[in-house]
């Protein structure tokens, strides 16, 4: 062993006695009191004793304490997370309805654009089938009205011409010459059993002047070819002319159909059809009522006017008049007491009494025809025309006015024709 390594190990142990030994004034590693005994050489106490339970229990505690601080780092991270998720979703589903809200406006958006292109273009479809419409019905009145002059035009050329050769129409008649006339009211005009307008060619005829006097049906009677006329018990009998000595130039009224074509046949006549009523009061013009187009008043016809109104009322009916004024007569009138004539020369063809024609009711055709007369079939009822002294509004006493009846009636009475 060298001297070198002596003297070292020699220091190192003086070392270590140096280091043991508190320099002095250093103050006890322990602050608590002890027995002399207990104390080291320095007069310091011991290292206190450790209670091994409040040890456990302290531990216990900061272990405790430890684990819920970590529990409570971890619910306050799980929280953040939570939140984090919560607030991620919502901004998720706020820009999910945000698209969503975005994409149904331009759905609606272009839904309403394509809605009002739709409806530009079908306003201008409409439009365009408006102006097609309009010039078709145009186009077709201009042909009706051209096709209805070209036929006025023939039957005022047709008009002129005088009866055939050799033939004149029996005293009290007037001549209606051969024509053709649109029969009817055009669409949009005159009641609904006026309708089609149609093409209807008559051959010429006489009619006569005036209606069927008290007087001369009262002689047919008295020579057994004519039934007497007997009233209905309905209120109004009063007013058939028949029985009334007072009466006798008053149209005859209160005349079945069958008593009216009873009569015209005993006079070697018949009863015209509603084509020759019709034409004899409307002429080849088309004009509305026999005096032309005018409104009816008190010096052209005899309809119902105050005193009209106020007869019927007494007899319980109550109803409106066609003009205010007074014609002259609250019922029927004298044949001819208005000096109107229709476009061939007849009289009231227009009030006073409505009249007979031949023809059974019904429907008009389509078609143009020559000398129609009406329906083949019988039915109830009987066409009637011309309006009578009862009637209230003007469009009953109107050239094309349509009338029907089943049996007699104050305001109805007749009128002759024949062919040549």
């Amino acid at each position: 062993m060298s001297i070198r390594f002596v003297v070292g190990l020699l220091a190192l142990a003086v070392l270590a006695t140096i280091l043991e030994r508190p320099a002095s004034g250093d103050a006890c590693q322990y602050g608590h009191a002890c027995a002399e005994s207990e104390k080291d050489g320095r007069g310091c106490c011991p290292a206190p004793k450790v209670d091994a339970k409040k040890a456990a229990d302290a531990k216990k505690a900061a272990d405790a304490k430890k684990a819920a601080d970590a529990k409570k780092a971890v619910d306050a991270k799980r929280a953040a997370d939570a939140k984090q998720a919560a607030d991620g979703k919502q901004a998720a589903d706020a820009k999910q309805a945000a698209d969503a809200k975005q994409a149904a406006d331009a759905k609606l958006a272009a839904d309403a654009k394509l809605a009002a292109d739709a409806k530009v273009a079908a306003d201008a479809k409409q439009a365009a089938d408006a102006k097609q419409a309009a010039d078709a019905k145009r186009a077709a009145d201009e042909k009706q009205a051209a096709d209805a002059k070209l036929a006025f035009d023939a039957a005022k050329a047709a008009a002129t011409k005088p009866p055939p050769t050799g033939f004149a129409c029996p005293t009290g008649m007037v001549h209606v010459p051969a024509g053709t006339f649109p029969m009817g009211s055009p669409s949009g005009q005159g009641g609904d059993n006026e309708h089609p307008q149609h093409e209807v060619t008559l051959s010429g005829f006489c009619i006569d002047k005036t209606e069927v006097t008290v007087a001369a049906y009262t002689r047919c009677v008295a020579s057994g070819k004519c039934t007497p006329i007997r009233p209905k018990k309905d209120g109004f009998e009063s007013l058939c002319n028949g029985a009334r000595s007072d009466r006798q130039n008053h149209p005859v009224n209160c005349v079945e159909w069958a008593q009216a074509k009873a009569y015209c046949e005993s006079a070697s006549k018949r009863l015209p059809t509603e084509a020759e009523l019709e034409y004899a009061a409307r002429g080849t013009d088309g004009r509305a009522y026999p005096w032309g187009n005018d409104a009816p008043t008190t010096q052209r016809l005899n309809a119902c006017d105050r005193t009209c109104r106020d007869l019927v009322k007494r007899l319980g009916v109550e109803g409106p008049m066609m003009y205010d004024g007074n014609d002259g007569w609250p019922a029927t009138a004298p044949v001819g007491s208005f000096p109107v004539d229709g476009p061939f020369g007849a009289v009231d063809l227009a009030g006073n009494v409505a009249e007979w024609a031949s023809d059974w009711y019904g429907a008009y055709g389509a078609g143009a025809s020559t000398n129609p007369k009406g329906p083949n079939e019988s039915n109830a009822y009987h066409v009637v025309r011309g309006g009578s002294w009862n009637a209230n509004t003007a469009s009953w006493v109107r050239g094309a006015h349509r009338g029907l009846s089943s049996s007699q009636t104050t305001g109805v009475g007749l009128r002759c024709a024949r062919g040549y």
